[in-house]
C-alpha cells in the first residue's frame, strides 16, 4: 500500500484542524479525511481563490441524511473552491439561490479558466485536472454538458424525439444531465446569467419553446436541469465566445467544429449511471487502482461506450453502485469503506446483481 509523503501527511492534518473550527454546518461535506489509499483527495478552500493552476472544481451542492456518506465520493487529490453550500434538500428558493451563488463564483473569475461544475453528493473525480483538461480541450467548445439516460424532470415526446434524433455517440444517453459540466467561466457565466434573467424564467416549466409539449416527471416548478436545457435549445448555435484559437485548433485535429454547447455523447469526459429501472452499467473488471500524488488514479469502464470516464456521476440509484465499486476496490480506508458498504446495503439495494466483472453483489457488512 502507498503511503502519502511527509508534506501530504502535514497537509491532511492541517485540513482536519480546519475542519474542526468550522462552525458553520454548511461546510460539513468537505472531502479531505477521505483518502485513495493513503492519499487525501480534496481540500477545499474557504475563500475565492483558486487553488489549481488552470483548472477549479465547483461544488453545487452537498447531501443530506441518509446520504451523508456519499459526500466521500470526490475523488481527486488537488484542492478545489466552493462555489455554493447548503445543508437541506433543494427547494425552488433554493434552487435559484444557488444559481445566484454560482453566478457571483464565476464573476470573480478570469473568464478563461476552466471550471468543473459538478453535484457534491453523488460524483467521483477518477482523472487528474492534466486528463480533464485535455479532454475538455479536445471537445473545442465553449460548454461540455454531461448525458445521460433519463428525460428528467419533465416529459415529453417533443423533447425526447429531438434530443435522441441528435444522437451522435454510442452511449444510448441522449439525454442532458446538469450535475456534470465543465466550461469556460466566461461562457458558464453567461449560462448561469440568462439562466437567473427574466426572474428565472429559464428554470420554469413553462419557458420550454412552444414546439417541445412537455409534460411535468417531477414536481420541479424551478429546476437548474430545465435551466440547462433552455439554454441548450436556444443557444446551442451560437458562435464561440471563449474557447477562440484553442476550440480551432481541436476541431482540425479532431474533424470537430467548434462549439459553444457541447454534449459528451460518448461519455469520453462524463459518465452517467442510473437508468430507470436498470443495473447501472460500469465494469470493475479492469477496474485500475494507483495511487498519485496529483491526484486521480482510478479507471473505471462504460461498457456500453467502452470509454474510461474522468468523472463519473451516479446520480438517482447509480451512488449505491457507485460507492460500491469504489469501496471494493480499496479506493477508500476502510473506515469510510465499511460505512460505504452499509450505505449500500440500503433497502432495495442489498441483493441487487453484482457489478460486471464482480461476483459479489452488495451486501450487509
Amino acid at each position: 500500500m502507498l503511503r502519502a509523503g511527509a508534506e501530504t501527511q502535514q497537509l491532511r492534518g492541517s485540513l482536519v484542524n480546519l475542519l474542526a473550527t468550522q462552525e458553520d454546518a454548511a461546510y460539513a461535506f468537505v472531502h479531505s479525511p477521505y483518502s485513495l489509499v493513503e492519499t487525501p483527495l480534496v481540500a477545499f478552500a474557504f475563500e475565492d481563490r483558486l487553488l489549481w493552476d488552470d483548472l477549479c472544481s465547483v461544488c453545487h451542492g452537498v447531501a443530506v441524511s441518509d446520504e451523508h456518506l456519499f459526500r466521500s465520493l470526490m475523488r481527486s487529490g488537488v484542492a478545489a473552491a466552493v462555489a455554493v453550500t447548503r445543508t437541506k434538500r433543494p427547494r425552488n428558493g433554493q434552487r435559484r439561490e444557488k444559481v445566484r451563488q454560482v453566478v457571483r463564483f464565476l464573476e470573480a473569475l478570469p473568464p478563461a479558466t476552466v471550471v468543473l461544475h459538478l453535484d457534491a453528493s453523488d460524483t467521483a473525480v477518477l482523472g487528474t485536472p492534466e486528463e480533464i483538461l485535455a479532454a475538455f480541450r479536445s471537445m473545442a467548445a465553449d460548454i461540455v454538458l454531461a448525458t445521460e439516460f433519463n428525460l428528467f424532470p419533465d416529459k415529453g415526446d417533443a423533447i425526447r424525439k429531438h434530443m435522441e434524433d441528435r444522437l451522435g455517440g454510442r452511449s444510448g444517453a441522449p439525454f442532458i444531465n446538469a450535475g456534470t459540466v465543465i466550461g469556460y467561466a466566461g461562457a458558464l457565466l453567461g449560462m448561469y446569467r440568462r439562466m437567473a434573467a427574466d426572474d428565472f424564467s429559464y428554470l420554469r416549466h413553462t419557458t420550454f419553446d412552444t414546439e417541445f409539449s412537455v409534460g411535468r416527471i417531477f414536481d420541479a416548478p424551478f429546476s437548474e436541469q430545465r435551466g440547462v436545457y433552455n439554454y441548450f435549445f436556444n443557444h446551442e448555435k451560437d458562435p464561440v465566445q471563449v474557447a477562440g484559437a484553442a476550440a480551432e485548433a481541436a476541431a482540425r485535429s479532431g474533424h470537430l467544429e467548434p462549439a459553444h454547447v457541447r454534449l459528451d455523447y460518448d461519455q469520453k469526459l462524463f459518465g452517467t449511471l442510473y437508468k430507470a429501472g436498470e443495473t447501472p452499467r460500469v465494469s470493475a473488471e479492469e477496474a485500475k487502482v494507483v495511487c498519485r500524488d496529483e491526484g486521480g488514479g482510478v479507471e473505471c469502464t462504460n461498457v456500453l461506450t467502452g470509454a474510461h470516464p474522468l468523472v463519473w456521476h451516479g446520480q438517482g440509484k447509480g451512488r449505491y453502485e457507485l460507492a460500491y465499486l469504489l469501496a471494493r476496490h480499496g479506493i477508500m480506508l476502510p473506515q469510510h469503506a465499511k460505512g460505504l458498504w452499509y450505505q449500500c446495503a440500503a433497502p432495495g439495494t442489498a441483493g441487487m446483481p453484482p457489478l460486471p466483472g464482480d461476483d459479489v453483489g452488495p451486501v450487509a457488512v
